[in-house]
């Protein structure tokens, strides 16, 4: 079986990636919305996080390795987009590759679903992610996954107006989180 991590940043892809190895791929990592293929012998999901808790990660795993302040990483994430032909990213281009992993998480145009309809088969919320992962894919080293990629351990905090222009960004992605909560709750 064929594993697909329909990719977000910073929702744990590069953990994933070492805990399955060559069975998964990452879709959308360098392709924004990449189609799965209608396979019956792919098993793909989805790992949902928390808008402003991804957000903030961003931040973090940018932060040491550039020459800018806290709020002005916040401001190019906030402020700069990228579309599909131009998701394809120079690491040096320190810019573009922070506006690029803040893209809106759950806008239609982007990874997780189009025109309505969910690409990948399963939604694996991050707080829960090896539990559910572990559901879907019981056969996995689930002992000591490796946390890979985790950011500095420091509190970013965003401006009254970062956060309102963040919750109006992000507007979509913040209404299908709390619907994708309530789902679960059920």
């Amino acid at each position: 079986m064929r594993i697909i991590n329909q990719h977000i940043p910073k929702t744990a892809t590069q953990t994933t990636q070492a805990l399955f190895g060559k069975n998964i791929i990452n879709y959308g990592r360098h392709r924004l919305n990449a189609d799965i293929p209608n396979d019956p012998n792919i098993l793909s999901f989805t790992i949902i996080r928390e808008p402003l808790s991804r957000f903030k990660s961003c931040i973090k795993m940018f932060f040491p390795s550039c020459n800018y302040s806290e709020s002005e990483i916040i401001d190019i994430a906030l402020y700069n987009n990228y579309n599909n032909n131009e998701y394809t990213i120079n690491w040096k281009e320190i810019d573009r590759a922070i506006a690029t992993h803040s893209l809106s998480i759950f806008h239609p145009y982007l990874n997780v679903f189009e025109n309505n309809s969910f690409k990948s088969k399963y939604l694996i919320d991050f707080n829960n992610f090896a539990k559910e992962l572990k559901l879907i894919i019981p056969n996995a080293n689930y002992k000591n996954i490796p946390v890979i990629n985790k950011g500095i351990s420091r509190e970013i905090r965003l401006s009254y107006t970062q956060k309102i222009d963040f919750e109006n960004k992000f507007e979509r992605d913040l209404e299908f989180y709390e619907i994708f909560l309530k789902c679960r709750r059920r």
